[in-house]
């Protein structure tokens, strides 16, 4: 193909991905949503600003690569991924990211 001497810059174009809730109401993945849960855990953790992020990027990566060959994921296997990245990093990140998602529930079932 003759582009006239320029350059084209092909892109890779990805489609959002759809998270199915455990209420089974569907949303747009949130990376930013993840990432922060993720730094929130190791933040309780008390690890460094430099091993926080390395932890986050890492995982994410992980997360991305793997809603990067499906349409739709649940809450539950996103949560399966993290749990397993983070486990195999540092194991008392997995432990704060467990605490948290305990008080939360519990939280819940005095909402109702």
């Amino acid at each position: 193909m003759d582009t006239g001497g320029y350059f084209i810059k092909v892109v890779k174009i990805k489609m959002a991905k759809t998270v199915i809730k455990k209420n089974g109401k569907k949303q747009k993945f949130n990376q930013k949503k993840l990432q922060r849960s993720i730094k929130l855990a190791a933040e309780q953790v008390k690890l460094t600003s430099g091993i926080q992020n390395t932890i986050v990027k890492k995982t994410m990566k992980e997360v991305l690569f793997y809603l990067d060959s499906i349409d739709e994921v649940t809450t539950a296997q996103i949560r399966d991924i993290v749990l397993y990245h983070l486990r195999s990093m540092n194991p008392a990140v997995v432990r704060a990211w467990l605490a948290y998602e305990m008080m939360k529930l519990s939280r819940k079932k005095f909402e109702i």
